[in-house]
Protein backbone atom coordinates (compact mmCIF):
# COMPACT_ATOMS: atom_id res chain seq x y z
CA UNK A 1 0.00 0.00 0.00
CA UNK A 2 1.38 3.35 -1.07
CA UNK A 3 0.09 6.30 0.83
CA UNK A 4 0.46 9.54 -1.44
CA UNK A 5 0.31 13.09 0.63
CA UNK A 6 -1.77 15.49 -1.57
CA UNK A 7 -0.26 19.24 -0.64
CA UNK A 8 -3.14 21.14 0.28
CA UNK A 9 -4.29 24.32 -1.82
CA UNK A 10 -4.19 27.52 -0.09
CA UNK A 11 -6.45 30.20 -1.33
CA UNK A 12 -4.15 32.81 -2.63
CA UNK A 13 -4.51 36.25 -3.04
CA UNK A 14 -3.14 37.81 -6.30
CA UNK A 15 -1.67 41.27 -6.93
CA UNK A 16 -4.60 42.43 -9.10
CA UNK A 17 -6.82 41.45 -6.31
CA UNK A 18 -4.77 43.11 -3.57
CA UNK A 19 -5.20 46.23 -6.01
CA UNK A 20 -9.04 46.20 -7.42
CA UNK A 21 -10.01 45.89 -3.25
CA UNK A 22 -7.58 48.77 -2.27
CA UNK A 23 -9.16 50.73 -5.81
CA UNK A 24 -12.73 49.65 -3.55
CA UNK A 25 -11.57 51.18 -0.70
CA UNK A 26 -10.28 54.38 -2.16
CA UNK A 27 -13.71 54.86 -4.01
CA UNK A 28 -15.70 54.39 -0.89
CA UNK A 29 -13.60 56.43 0.44
CA UNK A 30 -13.65 59.43 -1.10
CA UNK A 31 -17.44 58.75 -1.97
CA UNK A 32 -17.85 59.18 1.47
CA UNK A 33 -16.28 61.81 2.01
CA UNK A 34 -17.74 63.66 -1.34
CA UNK A 35 -21.32 63.10 -0.04
CA UNK A 36 -20.13 64.41 3.76
CA UNK A 37 -18.65 67.72 1.98
CA UNK A 38 -21.84 68.08 -0.73
CA UNK A 39 -24.27 67.79 2.53
CA UNK A 40 -22.20 70.80 4.20
CA UNK A 41 -22.92 72.62 1.71
CA UNK A 42 -26.23 72.18 0.66
CA UNK A 43 -26.98 72.16 4.20
CA UNK A 44 -24.83 75.90 4.43
CA UNK A 45 -26.53 77.10 1.46
CA UNK A 46 -29.81 76.42 3.01
CA UNK A 47 -28.74 78.39 6.78
CA UNK A 48 -27.96 81.48 4.16
CA UNK A 49 -31.35 81.30 2.32
CA UNK A 50 -33.52 80.95 6.17
CA UNK A 51 -31.23 83.60 7.01
CA UNK A 52 -31.85 86.08 4.28
CA UNK A 53 -35.45 85.42 4.51
CA UNK A 54 -35.38 86.22 8.10
CA UNK A 55 -33.87 89.81 7.18
CA UNK A 56 -36.18 90.00 4.18
CA UNK A 57 -38.98 89.68 6.35
CA UNK A 58 -37.74 92.11 9.29
CA UNK A 59 -37.19 94.83 6.09
CA UNK A 60 -40.59 93.75 4.17
CA UNK A 61 -42.49 94.31 7.44
CA UNK A 62 -41.53 97.94 7.41
CA UNK A 63 -41.76 98.42 3.98
CA UNK A 64 -44.86 99.15 3.49
CA UNK A 65 -45.01 101.79 6.34
CA UNK A 66 -41.37 103.69 5.85
CA UNK A 67 -39.16 102.88 2.83
CA UNK A 68 -35.50 103.62 4.32
CA UNK A 69 -33.91 105.68 1.14
CA UNK A 70 -31.12 104.09 0.25
CA UNK A 71 -27.98 104.87 1.05
CA UNK A 72 -24.75 105.00 -1.27
CA UNK A 73 -22.47 101.86 -0.61
CA UNK A 74 -19.03 102.53 -2.78
CA UNK A 75 -18.05 99.55 -4.06
CA UNK A 76 -21.95 97.89 -4.67
CA UNK A 77 -24.12 99.21 -7.66
CA UNK A 78 -27.48 97.71 -6.71
CA UNK A 79 -29.15 96.08 -10.05
CA UNK A 80 -31.75 98.53 -11.51
CA UNK A 81 -35.00 96.82 -11.98
CA UNK A 82 -37.15 99.77 -12.98
CA UNK A 83 -38.18 97.96 -16.36
CA UNK A 84 -40.00 95.30 -14.36
CA UNK A 85 -41.84 97.71 -12.26
CA UNK A 86 -39.87 96.82 -8.72
CA UNK A 87 -37.59 100.23 -7.64
CA UNK A 88 -34.62 100.35 -5.45
CA UNK A 89 -35.97 101.75 -2.14
CA UNK A 90 -33.33 100.25 0.63
CA UNK A 91 -29.42 99.79 0.81
CA UNK A 92 -28.54 98.16 3.91
CA UNK A 93 -24.77 97.76 4.44
CA UNK A 94 -24.69 95.51 8.04
CA UNK A 95 -27.41 92.96 7.07
CA UNK A 96 -25.20 89.67 9.40
CA UNK A 97 -25.87 86.57 6.75
CA UNK A 98 -23.47 83.47 7.83
CA UNK A 99 -21.51 85.25 10.32
CA UNK A 100 -20.14 87.51 7.38
CA UNK A 101 -21.38 91.20 6.67
CA UNK A 102 -23.69 91.27 4.05
CA UNK A 103 -25.41 94.06 2.03
CA UNK A 104 -29.25 93.81 1.27
CA UNK A 105 -30.66 95.69 -1.94
CA UNK A 106 -34.86 95.70 -1.32
CA UNK A 107 -37.03 96.50 -4.07
CA UNK A 108 -40.72 97.26 -3.81
CA UNK A 109 -43.35 97.09 -6.64
CA UNK A 110 -46.87 99.22 -6.68
CA UNK A 111 -48.77 96.09 -6.18
CA UNK A 112 -47.09 95.05 -2.87
CA UNK A 113 -43.88 92.89 -4.53
CA UNK A 114 -40.81 92.92 -2.44
CA UNK A 115 -37.85 91.25 -3.25
CA UNK A 116 -34.70 91.21 -1.59
CA UNK A 117 -30.94 90.64 -3.22
CA UNK A 118 -27.84 89.60 -0.53
CA UNK A 119 -24.49 90.37 -1.57
CA UNK A 120 -22.33 88.27 1.20
CA UNK A 121 -18.70 87.99 0.78
CA UNK A 122 -17.58 84.96 0.54
CA UNK A 123 -14.32 83.54 -2.16
CA UNK A 124 -15.21 81.04 -4.12
CA UNK A 125 -15.90 79.90 -7.74
CA UNK A 126 -18.39 80.68 -10.69
CA UNK A 127 -21.58 79.20 -10.09
CA UNK A 128 -24.56 78.56 -12.15
CA UNK A 129 -27.72 80.07 -11.04
CA UNK A 130 -30.02 77.93 -8.90
CA UNK A 131 -33.45 78.53 -8.57
CA UNK A 132 -35.75 76.98 -5.17
CA UNK A 133 -39.52 77.37 -4.38
CA UNK A 134 -40.65 76.36 -1.27
CA UNK A 135 -44.37 77.55 -0.04
CA UNK A 136 -44.61 80.76 -0.86
CA UNK A 137 -40.82 81.64 -0.50
CA UNK A 138 -38.87 82.06 -3.82
CA UNK A 139 -35.17 82.16 -3.74
CA UNK A 140 -32.16 81.93 -5.93
CA UNK A 141 -28.35 81.49 -5.50
CA UNK A 142 -25.46 82.36 -7.69
CA UNK A 143 -21.60 82.98 -6.83
CA UNK A 144 -18.54 84.42 -8.21
CA UNK A 145 -15.05 84.38 -7.39
CA UNK A 146 -15.73 87.19 -4.64
CA UNK A 147 -19.23 86.39 -3.43
CA UNK A 148 -21.97 84.86 -2.95
CA UNK A 149 -25.66 86.10 -4.12
CA UNK A 150 -28.90 85.39 -2.62
CA UNK A 151 -32.40 86.85 -3.48
CA UNK A 152 -35.12 85.99 -2.08
CA UNK A 153 -39.12 87.09 -2.23
CA UNK A 154 -42.28 86.06 -0.99
CA UNK A 155 -45.69 85.39 -3.04
CA UNK A 156 -43.84 86.42 -6.44
CA UNK A 157 -45.06 84.61 -9.40
CA UNK A 158 -42.42 81.88 -9.71
CA UNK A 159 -41.97 82.89 -13.61
CA UNK A 160 -41.62 86.40 -13.03
CA UNK A 161 -39.28 85.45 -10.03
CA UNK A 162 -37.17 83.76 -12.52
CA UNK A 163 -36.69 86.13 -14.60
CA UNK A 164 -35.89 88.99 -11.79
CA UNK A 165 -33.54 86.64 -10.60
CA UNK A 166 -31.97 86.24 -14.29
CA UNK A 167 -31.24 89.58 -14.24
CA UNK A 168 -29.97 90.06 -11.59
CA UNK A 169 -26.81 87.21 -11.67
CA UNK A 170 -26.42 88.56 -14.99
CA UNK A 171 -25.60 92.65 -13.69
CA UNK A 172 -24.23 91.30 -11.10
CA UNK A 173 -21.65 89.24 -12.48
CA UNK A 174 -21.14 91.31 -15.08
CA UNK A 175 -22.00 94.49 -14.33
CA UNK A 176 -20.21 96.42 -17.07
CA UNK A 177 -22.38 94.74 -19.45
CA UNK A 178 -24.97 96.24 -21.22
CA UNK A 179 -28.23 94.30 -20.79
CA UNK A 180 -29.37 92.21 -24.05
CA UNK A 181 -32.23 93.19 -25.68
CA UNK A 182 -33.99 90.24 -24.78
CA UNK A 183 -33.34 90.21 -20.98
CA UNK A 184 -35.27 93.81 -21.61
CA UNK A 185 -38.06 92.60 -23.18
CA UNK A 186 -38.08 90.05 -20.44
CA UNK A 187 -38.17 91.93 -17.19
CA UNK A 188 -40.86 94.56 -18.89
CA UNK A 189 -42.66 91.57 -19.49
CA UNK A 190 -42.64 90.31 -15.64
CA UNK A 191 -45.02 92.86 -14.41
CA UNK A 192 -47.61 90.52 -13.00
CA UNK A 193 -48.97 91.33 -9.08
CA UNK A 194 -47.73 89.20 -5.89
CA UNK A 195 -49.55 86.27 -5.55
CA UNK A 196 -51.94 86.36 -1.86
Amino acid sequence: MVVVQVPRMRPRFSLIAAAVAAALLCVMIAGGWIGTVAFERHRNAQDLVAQALAAHDRWSAEAMNAATPPVSIDDFRAPELARADLRLVALLPDVRIGGKRAIQASYLGPHGCRLSLFRIPQAGTDQRLRIAHDGDAQSAEWEDKSFHFVVVSRKLDMARFAVLADALQATTTRPDRVPARDMIAALESAHQPCNG
